[in-house]
């Protein structure tokens, strides 16, 4: 008996694709792309034995939806935006499906468009990084460049001791030293202000003995009031007047009685001691501070030429080490915006890229 193959009518193969899905939807086993390709934000496979209108998902390894796509005639298009995080596996599966699949496939251009995303960035922050170096180090020469020519060490493009500058002539004083001055300041103010025991209170303030300790201390300062001083005649005749009259009103006692002591006789000095304070400061400062501002200068200007030949040398070495720094910098910016231009170049390229759907083996 001779057999005939059986026909298969339209009807026998709609039955036989629907068999076929029914296995899909109840064992959940992916589909596995036979003609597929994948762009940046798309995902196209043509899956002939899927027909008719099903819905699938596009899974990740978590078995999330990543995207959802209707069967049309046995084609699927996913769309997948970019901003959109999917793992490195992905498959096919009914929408309704709850078993993990058996094959898998990578989103080739997805990860490499990712991966030339995080080196360009990577480009990017080399770029800033150099150009922001590369300013440092310009400011930096600029404000050398700046120094040396203001520096008379820098002559000819080379460093050099130059001359001092001429030190000026020291100021005539009346006093030899801060402490005299001090001392014979405080028995002329303190007389002034406080009377015949006011020197009595500058010793217990200035702890400085001498003139403040003689018994003769209020007669000496309008002594040197007058005499050595020259002071204004108005202000002599009110030391020498204080001297004999206003220490008949403070109570005898102690030539060392303290400041503090003072203060506590009928509470009625410290107006008068705070003036002779400021007056003593006063007094220093106009004869005997000039001395020590021209010393303090007299040392300034012998150490200047040392102090500019050293400056100017180190001022040359760190310019010597800018030019080499800044060198590099023009380099790094050189190698960071080509870095930057073939990445720009490679991600323009994948924007556009179509491949192949690719197996994924991790």
């Amino acid at each position: 008996m001779s057999s005939v193959p059986p026909r298969f009518t339209a009807q026998t193969v709609r039955g036989f694709r629907s068999l076929c899905l029914l296995a899909v939807l109840a064992t959940g086993c992916a589909t596995t792309p036979t003609d597929g390709y994948e762009s940046l934000e798309v995902v196209d496979v043509a899956a002939p034995l899927l027909a008719g209108d099903t819905n699938f998902g596009l899974f990740d390894r978590q078995f999330r939806v990543l995207a959802s796509a209707r069967s049309r005639s046995g084609r699927l298009t996913f769309q997948v935006p970019l901003r959109q995080a999917v793992g490195s596996c992905v498959a096919i599966l009914p929408s309704g499906a709850r078993t993990p699949p058996d094959s898998w496939f990578r989103l080739s251009v997805r990860d490499d468009y990712l991966a030339e995303q995080s080196r360009l960035r990577a480009a990017q922050v080399a770029l800033e990084n150099a150009q922001r170096d590369a300013s440092i180090v310009d400011s930096e020469q600029r404000q050398i460049a700046s120094r040396l020519l203001g520096n008379r060490a820098m002559t000819a493009n080379a460093c050099s001791i130059p001359a001092q500058t001429p030190v000026p002539p020291r100021p005539i004083v009346k006093c030899a030293n801060r402490d005299e001055c001090t001392s014979e300041g405080a028995a002329i103010c303190f007389t002034r202000f406080v009377g015949e025991q006011g020197c009595a209170v500058a010793l217990g303030w200035l702890k400085l003995p001498g003139l403040l300790s003689s018994p003769s201390c209020a007669a000496g300062a309008a002594a040197l009031a007058e005499e050595k001083y020259g002071l204004d005649r108005l202000f002599v005749d009110v030391v020498k007047g204080a001297a004999l009259d206003k220490g008949k009103q403070l109570l005898r006692g102690d030539a060392t009685e303290t400041l503090a002591g003072a203060l506590l006789i009928g509470g009625v000095l410290y107006l008068e001691v705070q003036e002779a304070r400021s007056c003593t400061a006063n007094f220093v400062e106009r004869h005997y501070a000039p001395v020590e501002r021209w010393e303090q200068e007299s040392i300034r200007i012998r150490s200047e030429p040392g102090q500019l030949f050293a400056q100017c040398n180190a001022d040359r070495r760190r310019q010597e080490a800018l030019v080499a720094r800044s060198t590099d910098s023009l380099k790094q910016i050189s190698a960071a915006r080509a870095q930057l231009n073939e990445r720009s170049q490679v991600l323009r390229t994948l924007e556009t890229s179509r491949r192949r759907i690719q197996s994924c083996q991790s």
